[in-house]
C-alpha cells in the first residue's frame, strides 16, 4: 500500500479535490505529496542521486535516511542495535513505531477534509498487521498494547493539534472527545500507569508507561469488558447525537481489535453482535444511539 500511494493522486476523486480547492495537480502539489510521495518535497540537494518516477512512499520515509545504514542493514549478522546506531529509526518499540505512523496516518489539514479528504482514523494494530511483513519480531507482538498505545498517541497528536491550531471545526473536536471518552475508563487497567492526563505531556507519558506493561490476556479481557459495559452512556439525551456517533464510531473499532486478540471462547459469541454494531455505527447522520445501546448491551451479557 505504501508504494501505491502516489497512485492515489491520479484518481478522479483526487482531480475533484483539487477543483474544490481552486485548482492544482495533485501528484505535484505539496499538501498531497507531503504523505503521498514525500520525497518529492525535498530539494534536489538533499538527495544522493536524482530521483526517479514516484515512488509513493518509500523505505526511508517511515526508516530515516537510508545512506549510512543501506547496505549492510540486511546483514545478519548486524544486531538491531547496529542498525539504529547506524541510522535506522527506532521501530521495534511500538511506542517508536506509533510516533513514526501517526504522522501520515492520522493528521490531515482541515482544509483537505473540507473538500472531501476521506477522514482519517489511527489504528496501530490493525495497520501493522496489515503491512507486508518485512521485520522480525523479536518479542512477543501484543495487538491490544498496541492497539491501546496508538489511541493514546494518537488523542495527544489531536490535543496538540487543538491547542496549536485555531482552525479546527467542531467535526475535528467531536472526534477528539469521542477519542478521550473511549480511553478514559482504561486508565486504571493497571495500578503501575500513570495518572490519566488528557494534556500534551500527560498522554505522552502514559503512552510510554503503557509501551512497557507486561501485557497478558487477563489486560486484554478486561479493556474488552470495559468497553462492551458502556451501554447506557448512549442513552444520555444530554449527549448529542452527532457525538454518540463519533463515539460509536471509536468504539466499535476498539471492541473488533480486542476481540481478535481473545481467545477465550466467551468471544466467539460475539462476533455476529460486534458485525452489526459496525454496521450501526456506518452512517454517523443516521445513528441511532437507542439501537446501537440495545446491541452493545446484548454484547456486554455475552460476555
Amino acid at each position: 500500500m505504501h508504494s501505491r500511494a502516489h497512485a492515489t493522486l491520479t484518481t478522479a476523486r483526487s482531480e475533484q479535490i483539487m477543483r474544490a480547492l481552486g485548482g492544482g495537480d495533485a501528484p505535484k502539489d505539496a499538501r498531497c505529496t507531503a504523505c503521498h510521495s514525500p520525497f518529492q518535497s525535498l530539494p534536489a540537494e538533499r538527495l544522493v542521486s536524482a530521483p526517479h518516477a514516484p515512488t509513493g512512499v518509500s523505505c526511508q520515509n517511515c526508516h530515516g535516511a537510508a545512506e549510512s545504514w543501506l547496505l549492510a542493514h540486511t546483514r545478519t549478522d548486524y544486531s538491531h542495535g547496529d542498525r539504529v546506531r547506524a541510522g535506522m529509526r527506532e521501530m521495534r518499540l511500538i511506542y517508536e513505531r506509533a510516533n513514526v505512523c501517526v504522522a501520515c496516518h492520522q493528521n490531515v489539514s482541515e482544509k483537505l477534509l473540507a473538500v472531501g479528504h476521506p477522514e482519517l482514523i489511527f489504528e496501530l494494530d490493525g495497520q501493522t498487521l496489515a503491512e507486508p511483513r518485512h521485520w522480525i519480531e523479536r518479542r512477543i507482538y501484543d495487538g491490544p498494547k498496541a492497539w491501546l498505545v496508538g489511541q493514546i498517541v494518537a488523542l495527544r497528536e489531536m490535543v496538540w493539534k487543538e491547542q496549536g491550531d485555531p482552525s479546527v471545526t467542531a467535526r475535528f473536536r467531536q472526534r477528539r472527545l469521542a477519542l478521550e471518552w473511549l480511553l478514559s475508563p482504561l486508565a486504571g487497567i493497571d495500578d503501575s500507569l500513570p495518572e490519566w492526563s488528557t494534556t500534551v505531556g500527560g498522554l505522552d507519558a502514559f503512552a510510554r508507561a503503557v509501551s512497557i506493561l507486561d501485557w497478558d490476556d487477563d489486560l486484554t479481557a478486561d479493556c474488552f469488558r470495559r468497553l462492551a459495559r458502556r451501554h447506557g452512556e448512549f442513552l444520555d439525551r444530554a449527549v448529542p447525537q452527532a457525538q454518540q456517533a463519533r463515539r460509536a464510531e471509536r468504539l466499535v473499532l476498539a471492541i473488533d481489535r480486542l476481540a481478535a486478540a481473545t481467545q477465550s471462547e466467551e468471544a466467539k459469541p460475539a462476533e455476529a453482535s460486534i458485525k452489526r454494531l459496525f454496521a450501526m455505527a456506518q452512517s454517523l447522520p443516521d445513528f441511532l444511539p437507542d439501537v446501537f445501546a440495545r446491541e452493545l448491551e446484548a454484547l456486554a451479557g455475552r460476555l
